[in-house]
C-alpha cells in the first residue's frame, strides 16, 4: 500500500480525502469529472486539493487493498463531531450516486456505515449513529 495513502488515512482531514479519492470513478472519465465538480462545489478548498492529490495513488490501488485502506481511516473518522460526520456522509452519498449505481466497494462502505442510501428514515437514524 502506498505510504502516502497510509499516512493520509491516519489524520482526520486527510482521511476524508482518502475515502473521497477511493470513490472517484475508475472506469468512466465523465463520471469522475462530474464527481470532481461536485467536490469542488461542496467541500472546502483544502479537502478538494487533498482529494485531487491522493486520487492518482488511489486509482492505482488494487481492489483488494481498497477496503484495508478504508479500515485505516476509521480511527481518524471517529474524531469527527456529529455535524462534521453528517456533512462527510452527504458528500460520500453524492459521489456514490453520481453514476446511478452501487458497486461492491460502495456497498461495503454502506455496510460500514460511511454512507446511507437516500431514505429519509434511514438518513435520520444514521445521523444519530456513531461510526
Amino acid at each position: 500500500m502506498p505510504p502516502t495513502l497510509v499516512e493520509a488515512a491516519r489524520e482526520p482531514t486527510s482521511a476524508r480525502a482518502v475515502i473521497l479519492a477511493l470513490l472517484l470513478s475508475r472506469a468512466d472519465d465523465a463520471v469522475r469529472t462530474r464527481q470532481m465538480q461536485m467536490l469542488q462545489e461542496q467541500v472546502e478548498a483544502m479537502l478538494y486539493c487533498q482529494t485531487r492529490q491522493l486520487a492518482a495513488e488511489a486509482m492505482k490501488l488494487s481492489a483488494e487493498m481498497r477496503l484495508p485502506l478504508v479500515s485505516l481511516t476509521i480511527p481518524a473518522l471517529k474524531r469527527f463531531s456529529p455535524p462534521q460526520y453528517v456533512q462527510f456522509r452527504k458528500i460520500v452519498s453524492a459521489l456514490v450516486a453520481a453514476d446511478g449505481k452501487v458497486d461492491l466497494f460502495e456497498y461495503c462502505l454502506q455496510v460500514m456505515g460511511l454512507w446511507v442510501p437516500r431514505c429519509p428514515l434511514r438518513a435520520e437514524a444514521a445521523a444519530r449513529r456513531p461510526l
